[in-house]
């Protein structure tokens, strides 16, 4: 109790002292202030923690705004009281007072000191009463962070540095606030998620694009808080790319660096935006202007040529991959313009190719890594850029394909004149060979003047043949490969493809001469035989192999001789593989659809391989891939049974007699059953009996009814033709047209509904396409002549009662059918009539023996009756009398049948049971 009231006391004392001076202070000014009966008290004169409000409150008073110490000595009572951090219920209070001192900063610099301390204090974490005041404070602590950035817009230096400390101390791992025992510190994940909440960043690009380069300290923070942050988060790497910050750092970007490492922070920061933004395009629209560009193109000749520590060449790498990027989402890059990419393929062919570019003069790669992935990056590059037709002139002239032939040969024994390893060597070759496959096909030109055929065949002829050379399996190209050249033979197949797939003329007359169907096939000899690992061909390159002979003899008779019975006996091969593995993942489904496109291609057209194709069963192999395979697989075999039937007569015979491996179905019901699961997978309408429905259209599917009848012009193919390319209805009809309609076997009664369905198919499709014409007709308003309109409803009239015509017929059918299984089942209940009554005479006879042989009388009448018969049968009876005739039944003998040396007697059920 005292020492309350001593408190008391000396609370009354401290007040009536300060009235006094406030009292004295008024009097001195009475002339020039008003007199006032409020009175605002100096709050840090009391005792205990600082009222926030009230502070506000002193602050905005329009008759204490001149009271500057006053204000000084609140703000420093804030700092002071608030020294572990603000409480999050306290935020709103604080982003008043600091937005208070910032409107009057440039009154009095009395605000300069308290404001530049309570934004250090908001550099540590936020204090919370209970673990809900986190969700319940969100909303304006994440406020509170946009108010802070807003700050960095004050003329305060000081106050600004402080921001960005504040910033990057965020991710430090000290927590000051650790002995903290009434509050508890937010977590660091908590104020990085406000941070990404918030629109912080946003405005730290803007005052780093605002900068001028004045104050290069600052700049250089700036640049830390955006390295740290887009290496963090990637909402603030989104609101960095918001910003156009991308386009700022590369704009301002420069290989002399005046400390602080700016050129590897700028890279870094670009590297983040590119790994971590969303909208990865809109990042590289930024960097392809015109300015970025030159601004990249000197960065990097200039660290290529005057950059010698391994941390430059890193640093040039990064630049050049951060290059690749650009060039290969967005070829168009001003990379010709400014000339950039002249000095790429300069560059690229160094030292390789001896050339007098100015561009190569004074660049001297060496053996290190970063050279080796330099040149790698190189060739990426220029892939990237290929792909503009502006470009190729310049590949052309740059000798770039030269370059690129250094690689291809045998490098068993040989190795680079720059010192690379063996394994190294391996990697570029594999690299570049990957590379050619792009480049290649578009400079045919330079491919054919640098004899390109002869030295990938020479290489690809390496590859197959037995030799001490033992792949490193290096890089991703080289996967799988170690030990052996598979990666070197299947980027070889996949070059020469690409080149083949151009379908010019020159180049596959030339690769016919070298002589490519020979070698390719005695491939495919060695992988059946399976000899060695040396030599080992994937079902990749089985595949490849048959689209390159695909292509080479689709159109040409003499390559299909080529090829020869042979050749065809090695595919036909493939036609006979294990389908359990088809879906093992493995590119087996690859390789049978390829293996079937390749006998296509060889076979038709050529009437000695047709006949050599069918008299070894290739026409009932394809019938049970038919059978086995899935639905979507079908397609190919179809087309070729349909130019197979038409070119070669005996192809028909050859279907009729195939029976299936399952239920030994016939190929015509098999063609009837492909057709029902194309009609099911397109919801064509149907009864429940399998009959057509929407007499009208009895063909659209589902989306050929969504989409209707549209507009396109003449050149766009309409509904009704774009439909007999995406099924195989139209396949089928034609296989039927060839095999008949008629008399076919092991058909079901599904199956000749579908068969009706079948015959009208041509009838159905022009009905289809008329109809469309009509109506596109009537959409654009179009006036036929009365002789045009009656043709048409004549058109109309009898493609809407055709419908109902083959429904009827299928109608008919279908009644004919039930008749006959009507007779056949009346049929099989006569059968059983019989059977029934065979068994009851049986019965009837077996009682009539058992009675004789149980009643002496009975088995007597039985014989009277015999002896009857045997006489009234009898024709002829006058020999009975005559003196010769001798009587051969024995008299008085007890048995109903006819007598001999030895009669068998059946036992009656009681005695045989005995």
């Amino acid at each position: 109790m005292n020492k309350e009231r001593s408190l008391e006391t000396g609370n009354m004392a401290v007040t009536s002292t300060t009235d006094r001076k406030i009292s004295e202070s008024s009097i001195q000014r009475r002339s020039q202030i008003p007199l006032i009966r409020s009175v605002t008290y100096d709050e840090s004169a009391l005792l205990g923690p600082v009222n926030l409000k009230k502070v506000i409150t002193l602050l905005k008073d329009p008759y204490s705004r001149e009271l500057y110490q006053r204000h000084a000595r609140s703000l420093q009572k804030i700092v002071r009281d608030y020294k572990d951090g603000f409480l999050l219920k306290d935020l709103l209070e604080v982003v008043n007072i600091l937005n208070i001192c910032c409107d009057r900063f440039e009154e009095n610099d009395v605000y300069k000191k308290p404001l530049q301390q309570i934004l250090s204090v908001c550099g540590l974490p936020f204090l919370k009463e209970k673990t809900s005041d986190e969700i319940a404070h969100e909303d304006l602590a994440m406020m509170a962070f946009c108010q802070i950035g807003y700050l960095m817009r004050v003329p305060c230096l000081e106050a600004r540095k402080q921001i960005c400390i504040n910033l990057l101390n965020l991710y430090t791992d000290d927590n000051p606030n650790s002995n903290l025992v009434k509050y508890q510190p937010c977590s660091k994940e908590y104020l990085v998620k406000l941070i990404d909440l918030s629109d912080m960043m946003l405005t730290i690009v803007k005052c780093y694009q605002l900068e001028d380069g004045s104050n290069q300290n600052y700049k250089l923070l700036l640049l830390k808080v955006l390295q740290k942050y887009s290496h963090h988060s990637a909402p603030c790497c989104d609101q960095m790319l918001e910003g156009n910050l991308p386009y700022t750092l590369c704009s301002q970007i420069t290989p002399n660096d005046t400390g602080g490492h700016p050129l590897l922070r700028t890279v870094e920061i670009l590297w983040n935006i590119l790994d971590k933004a969303d909208d990865v395009d809109l990042c590289i629209v930024q960097l392809s202007h015109l300015e970025c560009i030159n601004k990249l193109k000197d960065t990097f000749v200039c660290l290529l040529k005057e950059g010698y520590t391994h941390a430059e060449r890193q640093l040039r790498n990064d630049i050049l991959f951060i290059i690749s990027l650009i060039a290969s989402r967005n070829p168009n890059a001003p990379f010709i313009e400014t000339g950039f990419l002249r000095q790429l393929v300069a560059f690229a062919i160094h030292p390789e190719v001896k050339t007098l570019s100015p561009f190569a003069k004074d660049i001297k790669l060496t053996k290190c890594y970063e050279d080796f992935e330099m040149k790698k990056l190189l060739y990426c590059i220029l892939c990237s850029l290929s792909q503009e037709s502006a470009s190729l002139p310049l590949l052309c002239c740059g000798h770039l394909l030269r370059g690129l032939f250094f690689y291809i040969h045998n490098i068993e024994t040989d190795t680079s004149d720059m010192g690379w390893s063996p394994s190294e060597y391996e990697e570029m070759q594999l690299h570049v060979l990957s590379c050619m496959c792009i480049v290649c096909p578009l400079l045919l030109d330079s491919f054919m003047a640098y004899s390109g055929t002869t030295r990938i065949l020479l290489l690809l002829e390496w590859c197959i043949t037995k030799s001490n050379f033992k792949g490193h399996g290096n890089s991703y190209l080289g996967e799988g490969s170690r030990g052996t050249k598979v990666a070197q033979t299947r980027l070889c197949l996949r070059l020469i493809f690409n080149m083949i797939a151009t379908r010019e003329k020159e180049i596959l007359r030339e690769f016919v001469d070298q002589g490519i169907i020979n070698l390719i096939v005695s491939m495919l000899a060695l992988s059946l035989m399976e000899i060695g690992p040396s030599i080992t061909i994937t079902n990749e390159m089985k595949s490849t192999i048959l689209l390159i002979i695909s292509i080479l003899c689709e159109t040409d008779v003499h390559r299909k001789e080529l090829l020869g019975t042979n050749g065809l006996d090695i595919l036909m091969c493939f036609l006979r593989c294990d389908l359990s593995v088809l879906s093992s993942g493995l590119g087996y489904h690859i390789l049978i659809l390829a293996t079937i496109d390749c006998v296509w291609c060889a076979v038709v057209g050529s009437s000695l391989l047709e006949n050599h194709f069918l008299e070894n069963e290739g026409c009932f192999l394809l019938l049970d891939l038919l059978e086995i395979l899935p639905h979507n697989m079908r397609s190919t075999i179809l087309s070729f049974l349909v130019d197979l039937c038409h070119t070669n007569q005996k192809t028909i015979r050859h279907i009729l007699i195939w029976r299936g491996s399952r239920h030994s179905i016939t190929a015509p019901h098999l063609f009837c059953r492909i057709w029902q699961e194309e009609e099911k997978e397109m919801e064509v309408i149907k009864d429940s009996m399998g009959l057509i429905s929407a007499v009208k259209n009895p063909l659209a599917g589902l989306t050929q009814r969504e989409q209707g009848i549209v507009l396109q012009p003449a050149f766009c193919a309409s509904p009704a033709i774009v439909d007999v390319t995406e099924n195989m209805r139209a396949k089928i009809y034609c296989l039927f047209t060839k095999l008949g309609f008629s008399n076919l076997p092991g058909l079901t009664i599904l199956d000749h509904v579908t068969l009706i369905l079948i015959e009208n198919y041509m009838d159905f499709k022009t009905g289809e396409v008329w109809v469309e014409v009509i109506e596109e007709l009537e959409k654009e308003n179009v006036a036929m002549i009365e002789h045009d309109q009656q043709i048409c409803n004549a058109i109309l009239a009898r493609c809407h009662s055709w419908g109902q015509i083959t429904r009827n017929a299928q109608l008919e059918l279908m009644a004919s059918y039930e008749k006959t299984e009507a007779l056949d089942e009346q049929e099989c209940y006569a059968e059983m009539r019989k059977n029934y009554e065979q068994k009851e005479m049986e019965d009837n006879l077996w009682v009539q023996f058992v009675s004789r042989t149980s009643q002496y009388s009975l088995l007597q009448a039985a014989k009277r009756r015999q002896c009857l018969s045997i006489e009234s049968s009898r024709i002829q009876t006058d020999y009975l009398n005559s003196q010769y005739f001798h009587s051969i039944d024995i008299p008085n003998l007890g048995t109903t049948v006819f007598s001999n040396i030895q009669v068998d007697i059946q036992s009656t059920p009681k005695m045989e049971s005995h």
